[in-house]
Formats: C-alpha cells, structure tokens, sequence
C-alpha cells in the first residue's frame, strides 16, 4: 500500500505521546507517522556550537522517549524521524552548509540509540523539517541547485542518509509548502527544481496551504496536477500554476515520488470556513486513493493530543480514518 502517514509533534512544548495514544490510531489506516522535532527555541543557528550539541541530545532524548511509548503500543507503523529546524536568521540563512556537522551527529545519535533499546528497524527514514529552499527570495539554479547552501545541505544529509549501512533509515521525506505570498513564483520554483531535477528526496509531500490562506485555492489543483500516480498516468513533476513543469519537467534521474499533505485542524469543528476547504481537499484529492493508486499521503493536523481531542461533532482522527477509508469505495 502506498504511504498513509500522521505527522506528529513531539518536544517538551507539546503534549507528551502515550502508548495509550496510539493506541486509539490503530485503525485510523495509517501505516507511517512521522516526527516532528526541534521546534520553538529548539533549533540550530550559526555559529553557536554549544546551543547546537545541545539541541542534538534535546531531539534524540526525545525521540527515545517516543519509541520506549511506541513499543508498548499495539500501534507500530514505519516511523520517519523528524531532523531538527535551523533558525531563518540572517546569520544563519546562506551559512547552512557549516550546520551539516549537527545533522550527521544526530542521525548517527537516533540510530544508535534505537539500536540499543531495539528500535532501530522501525524507521523508513528521516524527515527534513524545512518548508522551503532558503532564502524564498531567491531562485536557485536549475542546472547547479547545490550552488545554493541551503540545496547543498539538503543534499549532503540525503548522501548520508542513503549511505547508511542495512536496510532501515534510509530514506528522505521532505513535505513543503507549495508557495503563497511575495515570493510565490519563487518558493514553487526551487521546489519544483529540487523535485524534478534531482535525487535528494525518496518522497516530496506537499502541502497546498489553503486549508490556512484562502487566497490560494489555485494551489489545490496545481499540487492534484504534480502527484505521483500511476492508476492516472502521472510520473510525479511538480508543476506551476500554469500546469507547465517546473525547470523542464522531470528528469530520468529525479527520485521522488510526489504526494499530498492533507492540513486540517481542530478549526474545523468550529469554522465552517476551514470545514469547507478542508471538505475541497477531499473532494479534489480523493481519486488518488484508488486502489491501484501509489501517491503518498500525509495528515498535517497539529500535535497528537490534538488530533484525538474530542470536539462538537467528532474528533480529527475519525476525519482521517474517514478519508483514508474512502479507498474501499473504489
């Protein structure tokens, strides 16, 4: 089956995840969820060596402390660990490649940890937690991408990632935003570049933002036309709001699978507004769930305790097992 995937917030700032948690997604359809780690102050800036050591052991104790809950869980998907953020500062945005010391250290910190409490075989792969190719205000290139720092880290964690020995953790998921505000044109350019162009990511899931900036409706049919699926013919190349690919379409050598970030939230209970753009990304993304169908998926719906939180008219993780079971209608 193709990826079905909860994106899940853990860090001291968020609602601790109990075995009992999951427990309650075991029959949602979900077979990932990923980690989101590193979030708030938790993040890697330049030139701050001892803030950085200390943001890798945060993110592991974290991610230890999840997957001891984890194993006590009937609930026992693929997990994705999540990479901790780096600030968007001036300091540090156009200096990413001197950050690459902190990633290798702590992907290197998860797996020996996991393999010591004998975790290590759970996980796909990780998550690169940007949204966007720094800085938005500028294109990068599309015949030399790496020539911008921001590429040149991405692909540098990616070589590590996919080097790693055995089968398990490595693989690359990022889920980015596919472009609203003054730098629109160029936020979808440099994903398109990074997604059609190159072998950075194993999977690209991306998020339309509509479902939070109703300006955007546009987006939702751009991300439905860039999908990877091949129940409806499409190889998976992001394209811009014209339906043109990006950099020249997909190249032989490009990677990544392209799929969906589903956002919704607890506002949808009580805003009929977000209930009903929300309902448009039902509408519009559900034909891809066909049983032949291989785009993957994933729920951007807040921190766990959120999505479990009984409201006036259900819960968010009934909404999602409610989308995930529109699979068996086909």
């Amino acid at each position: 089956m193709a990826m079905r995937n909860l994106l899940v917030y853990i860090g001291k700032q968020y609602d601790p995840i109990r075995a009992r948690d999951l427990d309650k997604l075991d029959d949602v359809g979900l077979n990932h969820i990923t980690l989101e780690v590193g979030l708030g102050s938790n993040k890697f800036r330049y030139d701050d060596d001892r803030h950085n050591r200390s943001i890798v052991d945060f993110c592991i104790n974290g991610v230890e402390s999840f997957f001891r809950e984890y194993a006590k869980s009937v609930f026992q998907p693929w997990v994705w660990v999540g990479l901790p953020q780096y600030e968007l500062t001036e300091r540090t945005v156009t200096k990413e490649r001197d950050l690459y010391r902190y990633y290798r250290d702590y992907i290197d910190g998860v797996r020996e940890r996991l393999e010591a409490i004998g975790r290590w075989e759970d996980v796909r792969g990780f998550y690169y937690s940007m949204e966007a190719v720094q800085p938005i205000q500028e294109k990068i290139s599309e015949t030399s991408p790496t020539s911008t720092p921001s590429v040149r880290l991405m692909n540098d964690i990616s070589y590590h990632i996919h080097n790693q020995a055995g089968r398990y953790g490595n693989q690359f998921l990022w889920c980015p935003y596919y472009g609203y505000g003054s730098y629109q044109s160029n936020i979808i350019h440099n994903l398109g570049v990074i997604a059609n162009r190159t072998n950075i990511f194993d999977h690209i899931l991306v998020q339309p933002q509509y479902y939070f900036r109703p300006a955007v409706k546009e987006n939702v049919n751009a991300v439905r036309n860039s999908v990877t699926d091949r129940n409806w013919d499409q190889e998976g190349e992001i394209v811009d709001l014209n339906g043109n690919p990006v950099a020249g379409g997909r190249r032989a050598s490009a990677s990544a699978s392209i799929g969906v970030v589903m956002e919704i939230n607890v506002e949808y209970f009580s805003e009929p507004d977000y209930a009903d753009r929300y309902n448009y990304y039902d509408r519009r993304f559900t034909r891809f769930l066909q049983p032949r169908s291989d785009t993957p998926f994933t729920f951007y719906a807040g921190q766990l305790s959120s999505v479990l939180e009984k409201k006036p008219g259900g819960s968010l993780d009934r909404i999602i097992k409610a989308f995930y079971d529109q699979r068996k209608n086909f």
